[in-house]
């Protein structure tokens, strides 16, 4: 005959079919049969899952489980921090009294700071910019002096010269097409210019640069030649104005930025809109202004 104990287990098996699972771990934690061997080696318990039950334990004596369906000692575990540096009282946890992220003072403070932040980067954004322009006129500026030295080569050293011009545009359009045919150089990167048509004359058209009508090859350095559309057409002092200090015309080919100067040697040379230097010339030259 078999003892009590074995006629249970075998007797489980055959009714695991019958009876939900539930009801017969329910039955096996109750009952009274026993594993003497596991009671004098017991297994030590794992430390996640005793924190897990101490948390749960909390929890569900004040009516919350979990946190977003989440294993709780998952956000200890990121965190570093144990859970036996936490004591739980018998208070229920109010979760609807946490603080604000951000109070009305910090939240202004951190808007100011974005603008200001804003205003720098757009302000240097903006330099470079006019930095780049500048650089880029600056070239068109020496193409332009290259295709004058080409038309002095051919009209024993004097510079395109055309009596009576009252503007830049008809004695610059001497230049082309002879002495070259691009003629994106005469408008200024920086100003508001119509594109001209390639290999063109433009001497009805209208052109970004100011004109010392008059020179020569052999004027050599320190001569003015050619510079950005200037305030005026009369010559220039120390501490004169000789582009636009506002953005307006007439002189703001750069703005606020000031221009470019062309000498007769190829040298250039960036000037704020007020001339730190002479800019003067004999009766014999006229300074030229492009059409308004």
């Amino acid at each position: 005959m078999l003892p009590v104990a074995k006629k249970k287990r075998v007797i489980f098996p055959a009714v695991a079919g019958i009876f939900p699972v539930r009801f017969i771990r329910q039955f096996n934690s109750k009952s009274e049969f026993r594993n003497p061997r596991a009671e004098r080696n017991p297994k030590p318990e794992d430390p996640k899952r005793c924190e897990d039950s101490l948390l749960a334990k909390h929890f569900s004596d004040h009516g919350t489980e979990g946190i977003f369906g989440v294993r709780i000692s998952t956000f200890f575990r990121i965190s570093g921090t144990r859970i036996s540096d936490f004591k739980f009282d018998n208070s229920p946890i109010n979760i609807s009294t946490r603080q604000a992220g951000f109070s009305l003072v910090e939240l202004f403070i951190t808007i100011v700071l974005v603008l200001i932040l804003s205003a720098l980067l757009l302000g240097r954004g903006m330099f470079s910019n006019q930095q780049r322009r500048l650089v880029n006129c600056q070239k068109n500026l020496q193409n332009i002096y290259l295709a004058s030295s080409i038309y002095a080569a051919d009209n024993r050293g004097n510079f395109p010269l055309l009596a009576g011009a009252q503007t830049a545009e008809p004695p610059l359009s001497l230049l082309v097409p002879r002495s070259t045919t691009v003629t994106e150089i005469f408008i200024c990167p920086s100003s508001n210019d119509k594109k001209l048509p390639e290999g063109e004359p433009f001497a009805k058209r209208r052109i970004s640069y100011a004109y010392y009508m008059g020179r020569v090859k052999t004027d050599g350095s320190g001569v003015a030649l050619l510079s950005d559309r200037q305030v005026n057409t009369l010559p220039k002092i120390t501490r004169q104005q000789i582009f636009s200090e506002n953005g307006k015309e007439p002189g703001a080919n750069h703005s606020r930025a000031g221009g470019n100067f062309l000498f007769c040697d190829g040298e250039f040379r960036k000037e704020k809109p007020r001339a730190s230097r002479e800019y003067l010339f004999p009766t014999n030259v006229v300074l030229l202004n492009p059409k308004p």
